[in-house]
């Protein structure tokens, strides 16, 4: 019997031994880690730290019993993280949370934090293990990329700003061009109805004069007693006016900017009807000698 008894001692002894190197060999990979890590009991009651926790918080395990994480913990962040962290250990599921830890130096640095619960082959939760993983650099990284993002954002709106006032200020000089160009084109119609007087007055003088010339003829003809004759200065003083109110229809045409009504003339047979009517307007201290040219019509 004593010897069944320091068999089973020894073997007790040797299973106490491999327990106490799993546990050392543990913690020695957990101290060098580069995470902040912690274990705890199945209700969540936390019994150890590794020496990233304390170096990072400036704590001790004693301090951690007494004060817990609720003075490590961001005011902002405090309710929320302590109620998720309680939550998961209750039910048994895995936590993991982003938030912001105090360090010893009084700054918070970010992490993303999970807790996992171990298990015996029953199912039974054994322990927590909570690790922290510093993610102040990506935070950091993510708070820059938003600040540009919203200063892109600004600079867009305000260049936006920019090209509608720039685009209102164009269309508002388009306006004004187009006054200043039909105001011009009023001018330039207006000095050239100006330079057209002198033509038309000449032109009105012509045909006035073969208007009267025309009644001399007809006067002269009806003194006569030749009024068979008659009607052919009647043609031709009509001639004359039509021809009169044609210039007339040409001006307000050019006036009011409207097309003109182009037709054909025949040149040669109206230098014909006003031959007689030039031969008698110029007298006899003149001669006059009349070219036709073919195909003038």
């Amino acid at each position: 019997m004593r010897l069944h008894l320091a068999g089973q001692d020894c073997e007790i002894a040797q299973h106490i031994d491999a327990l106490r190197e799993s546990e050392h060999q543990f913690r020695t990979l957990a101290d060098n880690m580069s995470q902040l890590a912690w274990t705890a009991s199945p209700r969540g009651q936390a019994h150890w730290y590794n020496e990233r926790w304390y170096a990072y918080t400036g704590t001790s395990l004693e301090a951690m019993k007494a004060l817990g994480w609720r003075s490590l913990l961001h005011p902002e962040h405090r309710e929320r993280v302590l109620a998720r962290l309680q939550y998961c250990f209750s039910t048994g599921s895995i936590w993991e949370d982003t938030f912001p830890l105090r360090g010893k130096d009084g700054a918070f640095n970010w992490f993303l934090s999970r807790a996992l619960p171990m298990r015996d082959a029953q199912g039974h939760i054994t322990h927590w293990l909570g690790t922290h993983t510093d993610i102040t650099a990506q935070v950091s990284a993510e708070e820059a990329l938003r600040e540009l993002n919203e200063s892109l954002e600004l600079r867009v709106a305000e260049r936006t700003r920019e090209l509608a006032t720039a685009n209102e200020l164009l269309q508002a000089e388009i306006v004004e061009r187009a006054m200043a160009e039909e105001v011009l084109r009023h001018a330039q119609k207006m000095d050239a109805i100006g330079q057209l007087t002198g033509g038309i007055v000449h032109d009105f003088n012509n045909v006035l004069s073969g208007v009267m010339g025309a009644l001399d003829m007809i006067r002269l003809r009806v003194a006569a007693g030749r009024v068979e004759e008659v009607d052919r200065y009647l043609d031709a003083a009509t001639s004359s006016a039509n021809r009169a109110a044609a210039l007339t229809r040409r001006l307000l045409t050019f006036a009011r900017r409207q097309s003109l009504n182009v037709t054909t003339v025949d040149i040669n047979h109206m230098v014909r009807s006003m031959e007689e009517l030039l031969r008698g307007t110029v007298g006899a201290r003149a001669q006059l000698h009349i070219e036709l040219e073919e195909g003038l019509n």
